[in-house]
């Protein structure tokens, strides 16, 4: 499922270097960030905000739109979780970067510790 996301520029080269590192693409570790964070967030769709409007990233600087080939599973439980919680799909890509990107690459080369 090839798509477009807005992601933070600060996020782009850290997502090259993750790319390097850990030897898989920036699609993969962005669906993998994607999947741990929607796993992380399941009392989303107990808590439905179904009466909010969905909540996007800020528009102008700091933010690129950046191309991703998503697991169509992945992509199918981010839409799902869109209309639950009421974070565009960018928005939560954005989050499960900042909160995994760092565990998945040391998961993918053998590094992770779990606490």
């Amino acid at each position: 499922m090839r798509t477009s996301v807005n992601l933070r520029m600060v996020d782009i080269p850290k997502l090259d270097a993750a790319t390097e590192k850990s030897n898989v693409g920036n699609s993969d570790l962005i669906c993998r960030c994607l999947k741990k964070y929607l796993s992380a967030h399941p009392d989303w769709v107990n808590k439905s905000r179904i009466n909010r409007l969905v909540e996007y990233q800020p528009d102008g600087a700091g933010y690129q739109i950046t191309n991703v080939v998503f697991n169509p599973v992945v992509y199918n439980l981010a839409v799902n979780f869109r209309v639950c919680s009421r974070f565009s799909v960018s928005k939560m890509v954005t989050q499960a970067i900042f909160e995994y990107l760092d565990e998945i690459v040391k998961e993918i080369c053998g590094e992770y510790e779990p606490e």
